[in-house]
């Protein structure tokens, strides 16, 4: 898993596994994949763990309940009528379609940032509406900025995260 988008941390990666997979793990991975740990990261990393740990079950709750709302609000915006590809994306069925890497079947468009700026069911909906005006009915994005702006200011205070100073240090203990 990545530390950045699976969580909320600077950009890394997380090999996960039980104590009787250690081993090999740890020798399929290291020194070739995991051998440079970027301490100047550590601490980020550290807040990103407390965050989850106090607020994950929440935030993986609503970033599912949102990515089904905007998958819904895209598709009966008519999106995947226009084959609109935002980032190459290999889904199940293409390398037996006989596509590739290069031209993938799919799109990948996330909804964790947005989650995280408080967004629901609501905005989703809102944000496909946005991108349907700009993709299928061709409207000029210049006439839509006014639009975004004003949406997006109602989103400016990061939600699932400490408020204060010191509460991720609460968990974590230095020696």
């Amino acid at each position: 898993m990545s530390t950045h988008k699976t969580l909320f941390g600077p950009q890394g990666g997380l090999v996960l596994g039980s104590e009787k997979h250690e081993e090999p793990i740890k020798k399929a991975t290291f020194p070739g994949l995991t051998s440079s740990h970027h301490i100047n990261n550590m601490a980020g990393k550290a807040v990103a763990f407390a965050e989850a740990l106090e607020f994950g079950k929440d935030y993986a709750s609503q970033v599912i309940k949102n990515a089904k709302s905007f998958a819904d609000a895209l598709n009966d915006a008519g999106l995947e009528k226009a084959n609109i590809i935002v980032n190459r994306q290999l889904i199940p069925g293409d390398i037996k379609a006989g596509r590739n890497y290069f031209h993938p079947g799919g799109i990948r468009l996330g909804v964790s940032e947005i989650t995280r700026l408080g967004m629901k069911k609501n905005e989703m909906q809102e944000i496909a509406s946005f991108i349907k005006q700009v993709v299928i009915e061709k409207k000029d994005p210049k006439k839509l900025l006014s639009k975004v702006k004003s949406f997006r200011k109602n989103y400016q205070k990061v939600k699932f995260c400490f408020d204060n100073k010191l509460g991720a240090y609460e968990y974590v203990k230095l020696r």
